[in-house]
């Protein structure tokens, strides 16, 4: 029996779905939630924030780990813990390239999984590598303990780690 590849149609259709479910419009009920406390929800901040059509996010299709493997525990983490709790990328203000993350409240209170941590890491990497600005959009609980996480994995001592080769990089700002 011979199996058939998917084609890449068929993959990039796949995958454009599941961003697709991690927008606003896919999640109304919590989004509705955030609303009913006066706030706005992450991706409805970073988009008064940054200037139209230029957010590039980074990690959109993370879910935190699972006990069970398989795809269909994967789209369930995704739609109950959708990015991870943060929302990151690369984006423009009033045409000045920063590097921006903001937190879903929606998402745990707010809280960053594991991988989530790693992309608010990887986004200030970035920003020191490419020497931009850094927006931190804030709006949580901090680590999600129920994710595994303690004081050492939460997200300040890893950006802290990050932060320290800074001032041998020659950064004018680093005092």
């Amino acid at each position: 029996m011979t199996v058939t590849p998917p084609r890449i149609q068929d993959l990039i259709a796949a995958v454009e779905t599941a961003r697709a479910g991690l927008l606003d419009d896919a999640r109304p009920a919590a989004v509705e939630r955030v609303h009913a406390r006066g706030r706005l929800s992450a991706r409805e901040r970073l988009a008064r924030l940054i200037d139209e059509s230029s957010f590039r996010e980074m990690g959109a299709l993370v879910t935190p780990e699972q006990d069970d493997d398989g795809p269909e525990a994967s789209a369930r983490a995704r739609t109950q813990t959708p990015a991870d709790g943060v929302v990151v990328g690369t984006a423009s203000i009033d045409g000045r390239s920063v590097v921006i993350f903001s937190q879903d409240f929606s998402v745990h209170g707010g809280s960053i999984g594991k991988l989530g941590s790693a992309k608010t890491q990887r986004a200030l990497q970035i920003a020191i590598t490419r020497g931009l600005p850094l927006v931190m959009v804030l709006d949580g609980g901090g680590h999600r303990i129920q994710d595994g996480q303690d004081s050492r994995t939460s997200p300040m001592p890893t950006a802290c780690s990050t932060i320290s080769p800074a001032p041998r990089a020659g950064f004018p700002w680093w005092r």
